[in-house]
């Protein structure tokens, strides 16, 4: 081998040295890259899953409260049916009650003046308006 030659030969090698020295650099920094972008990707994962798990956390209790507030809905319905079928119970038996049994209700005219009657659907009407509230509350006391 010539002088030029070993110059060549030199000038490639030394070529190449540095060729695989940049290519071992540029390997590392794709490396810290990937690392760096993979540890936010996890990061925003784990961001996303937390925020799911809080909003799947609220629908549960929200589902929840929209039930329990149905439940009472459907009690409260039932207990009004029960007071009604009481009162209409009640009507019909004292319907059946002689005239001497039937109460005497006091009807207040435009005019002022007052008219005694004997009425077992009028009365059993002002004892429903009286007795409502605290059947009601009787029932719905828990």
């Amino acid at each position: 081998m010539n002088g030029i030659e070993k110059i060549t030969a030199k000038i490639i090698e030394d070529a190449r040295a540095e060729a695989d020295e940049i290519k071992r650099a540029s390997d590392a920094e794709r490396a810290e890259i990937a690392e760096r972008y993979r540890a936010e990707a996890d990061a925003e994962t784990a961001k996303i899953l937390e925020a799911g798990k809080l909003e799947a956390a609220r629908q549960t209790e929200l589902l929840a409260s929209t039930a329990n507030a149905e439940s009472k809905k459907a009690i409260l319905t039932e207990k009004q049916l029960l007071i009604a079928e009481a009162f209409e119970l009640a009507a019909q038996k004292l319907e059946s009650v002689p005239d001497g049994g039937k109460f005497n209700v006091q009807l207040v005219k435009s005019d002022g003046t007052t008219e005694s009657k004997r009425d077992t659907a009028m009365a059993l009407k002002y004892r429903r308006d009286e007795l409502t509230p605290k059947v009601a509350e009787i029932l719905f006391s828990e």
